[in-house]
């Protein structure tokens, strides 16, 4: 079975426009099966997982020393915990991601100037975004960036 989802969206939570109702109507407009709500440092409570014909994938995005990392299927993240002494590293949130069940996936790596590859590699990713809508508008090659990164990592 193969299914249509954006495993990256927002919503007014953190930095998205509009709500979890209108994420659905968007997605169901753009003929997708399911969305990942991956609000920032934060958990977004969910109704059913499926809504409208749409499947809601529980998710977050957590900020670390080295960028963003996506935690997919995941609920409930202690957020306290893997902040106590600031933003974590990245392989520490993948550790974390990880013991909740859940998938970590590098989010737009190459967004920033300063973004190097030694600054992932210590982190035990499953998927790495190589195609994020506003990477580009920062840095013009960045998703080419992610996708030969990904592909020298055979993610």
């Amino acid at each position: 079975m193969i299914l249509k989802a954006d495993l990256h969206v927002h919503t007014t939570a953190s930095d998205g426009r509009t709500d979890i109702a209108g994420l659905v109507r968007e997605a169901k407009r753009r003929g997708l099966d399911a969305i990942a709500v991956c609000d920032h440092n934060m958990c977004t409570p969910l109704p059913d997982l499926q809504t409208d014909g749409i499947m809601l994938i529980p998710s977050t995005e957590i900020s670390t020393k080295a960028g963003h990392v996506l935690g997919l299927f995941v609920k409930d993240i202690d957020f306290k915990k893997l902040r106590e002494n600031g933003l974590p590293e990245a392989a520490d949130a993948v550790k974390h991601i990880h013991a909740c069940g859940g998938l970590a996936v590098l989010a737009h790596p190459f967004e920033y100037k300063n973004a190097r590859p030694e600054n992932f590699d210590c982190a035990d990713f499953d998927f790495i975004e190589t195609a994020n809508s506003r990477a580009p508008m920062k840095i013009k090659n960045a998703n080419e960036l992610a996708r030969r990164y990904a592909n020298d990592r055979s993610l």
